[in-house]
C-alpha cells in the first residue's frame, strides 16, 4: 500500500497530493505495528523497531514541513532529515511469509 503510493509520489513529480496519501498510509502502518496486538515474532522485532523509528521520524518531518508551508495539492513537497526506510525489512518479511 505505502510502497505503491511512494512510487506514485515519485512518478508524479513529488507533489503534495501524493505525499498526503503517503502520509495517511504510513500512519495506518504505524498504528498497526505499534498496537499491542501486533507481533510477527522475535526474528522481526528489530526490523519492525527500525520501521517504527523510520515512520515516526518521517511523520514528524512531514508534519513540520506541512505546517511551515501549507502546500496545495500540485505543489512539490520534498523534505529531508528523517531516518531512512529499513530496506532489509523487505527480505525479512518475504522470508517470514514463505
Amino acid at each position: 500500500m505505502s510502497k505503491r503510493e511512494y512510487e506514485q509520489y515519485l512518478a508524479n513529480g513529488r507533489v503534495f497530493r501524493h505525499a498526503r496519501h503517503l502520509r495517511d498510509n504510513n500512519q495506518k502502518i504505524l498504528n498497526l505495528i505499534t498496537s499491542d496486538d501486533f507481533d510477527l515474532g522475535p526474528d522481526l522485532t528489530s526490523a519492525i523497531g527500525d520501521l517504527t523509528e523510520h515512520l515516526q521520524d518521517w511523520a514528524r518531518c512531514w508534519d513540520k514541513e506541512n505546517d511551515l508551508r501549507t502546500p496545495k495539492d500540485d505543489d512539490v513537497f520534498v523534505f529531508t532529515g528523517y531516518k531512512t526506510y529499513p530496506k532489509h525489512l523487505d527480505a525479512l518479511l518475504q522470508a517470514h511469509c514463505d
